[in-house]
């Protein structure tokens, strides 16, 4: 599912060039760049969690006195895919930040959607930042993102 939503979610930024780039180029293909690198981000971190599936199946076959080194490699390739999830969703939240900076520019839409986008995504920024340093308040800071 992180995969097909990872793919998925690249069309915004690939459909939103066309239109944003009379309004400032390199700022629209900033936020293409976002988009593309915070889902390579995300796919790799759901490659980690695929490799769980083969590292249970040779988990169940090992002896017992080399269990302890696939329950490490497992919760390594669990942290990978955290860290890669919050990582992802930091520079998905950096193109979130110059996608509302060029609507706001553009007029586009009306003035207070970007502004409440940019709001929304300094505090998922900041949520995301402090989830990497342990901080478990993320999903409370991603509520004002989901309004949007």
């Amino acid at each position: 599912m992180a995969l097909i939503h990872s793919f998925v979610n690249i069309g915004l930024p690939v459909i939103m060039l066309q239109i944003l780039k009379p309004f400032n180029e390199r700022l629209a293909y900033g936020y293409l760049s976002a988009g593309i690198t915070a889902t390579v981000i995300l796919i790799v971190g759901g490659v980690f969690l695929l490799l769980l599936l083969p590292l249970g199946d040779e988990y169940m076959k090992a002896s017992s006195s080399v269990t302890p080194l696939y329950e490490n490699a497992g919760f390594i390739l669990k942290k990978g895919n955290f860290y890669a999830y919050q990582i992802g969703m930091a520079i998905w939240g950096i193109g979130g930040l110059i996608f509302c900076y060029l609507l706001y520019r553009s007029r586009l839409v009306p003035r207070p959607f970007p502004i409440w986008g940019y709001a929304g995504y300094l505090i998922f920024i900041s949520g995301t930042i402090l989830e990497i340093y342990g901080l478990n308040i993320g999903v409370y800071l991603a509520v004002p993102g989901g309004i949007i």
